[in-house]
């Protein structure tokens, strides 16, 4: 393994630890919410939905991991993470307004929206692990790189304002990444060498 990977999946394993917990927190909330509306759920619609909810989750990760692999500010990879995250809001605010035109129970819509989210949350966790485990390690260095550079630290709050600036055309991303701490440690290594040589030379001199 070269060193620009080495410092890469360093940065990897600590995203990595981070998504896990909050992988964790999201989906104990959510299940300590989906037992509570149990008595609402209507279990075949709750199958259907689950079964839907976490193949959608499961394709949606493989899409998303693999669009990580591209460069760091590539517009592809930016639209395509902007729009689904769009999309899912679009779903649930559609499904709300539609319960409501229908006159549906409320708390029966509720009970089976907890076990759809409860779903697409294990779905993506899922996709994701499985993404990593197959695919990662067979990528390119490069691709590896950005994959680890792309990978957001946090799933709870993904997106800062740098990252939006920068898919509405007004800036570039200022989050720290991989790329940047290969750099920056190439140029420290560099600027060293400079330093000790002229002190090397002036010690065969004397």
């Amino acid at each position: 393994m070269t060193e620009d990977l080495a410092i890469a999946y360093a940065a990897f394993k600590r995203k990595r630890k981070q998504r896990l917990v909050e992988y964790a927190v999201l989906i104990g909330l959510q299940v300590i919410i989906t037992v509570g509306l149990a008595s609402e759920t209507n279990p075949v619609f709750a199958v259907g939905f689950s079964v839907s909810a976490f193949g959608t989750a499961w394709s949606l990760a493989f899409a998303r991991e693999q669009r990580r692999t591209l460069g760091e500010h590539s517009t592809k990879r930016l639209w395509g993470d902007t729009i689904e995250s769009f999309g899912l809001m679009f779903f649930i605010l559609t499904a709300g307004i539609t319960a409501q035109f229908l006159a549906l129970p409320r708390m029966g819509f509720m009970a089976h929206l907890a076990v759809i989210v409860l779903m697409y949350f294990l779905g993506s966790l899922s996709g994701e692990l499985r993404w990593q485990q197959r695919l990662l390690f067979v990528l390119t260095t490069e691709e590896q790189i950005n994959y680890i550079a792309n990978l957001n630290r946090s799933i709870i709050f993904p997106y800062n304002i740098p990252y939006l600036r920068h898919v509405f055309g007004f800036g570039r991303l200022l989050e720290p990444s991989p790329k940047k701490a290969v750099k920056k440690t190439s140029a420290n290594r560099q600027s060293t060498d400079e330093t000790s040589s002229p002190s090397s030379d002036s010690s065969e001199g004397q």
